[in-house]
């Protein structure tokens, strides 16, 4: 587990996040579990309530991740670095509605090729 009280991803690439000085802090990060399985996560909190986090994993299990991974002509320890390059937003400010929708096109994509996932959402204290 992480300082933040969830799994660390491996080979991950954060692909928006927005600043922590507004009244919401959201990003949306891919890469690895310590299970291999290729992981999409959003997380989010508000600043009332700084320490409690919320979030979603998109998890797609290893045989269902290398299939995209070869459907995208990348190999699987490459895709979080595809997903960043081919979702990533950098270097501009961004609102919750950008993250939540930013994160649904990942999960639009995943659909669109055809691979299966599941969802888990959590929420954690950050120590």
């Amino acid at each position: 587990m992480s300082a933040h009280g969830k799994d660390e991803l491996v080979l991950n690439a954060s692909l928006i996040e927005m600043e922590y000085d507004l009244d919401l802090w959201a990003g949306v990060i891919v890469g690895f579990d310590e299970k291999k399985n290729f992981i999409l996560r959003i997380e989010y909190n508000h600043c009332n309530e700084a320490s409690l986090y919320y979030g979603t994993d998109v998890i797609v299990e290893p045989e269902e991740a290398y299939r995209l991974a070869h459907s995208q002509g990348v190999r699987l320890v490459d895709l979080p670095a595809y997903f960043n390059k081919k979702f990533g937003k950098d270097g501009l400010v961004f609102d919750s509605l950008s993250v939540k929708r930013l994160f649904d096109d990942l999960i639009d994509f995943v659909t669109l090729h055809k691979t299966n996932y599941r969802k888990r959402p959590y929420r954690y204290l950050r120590r």
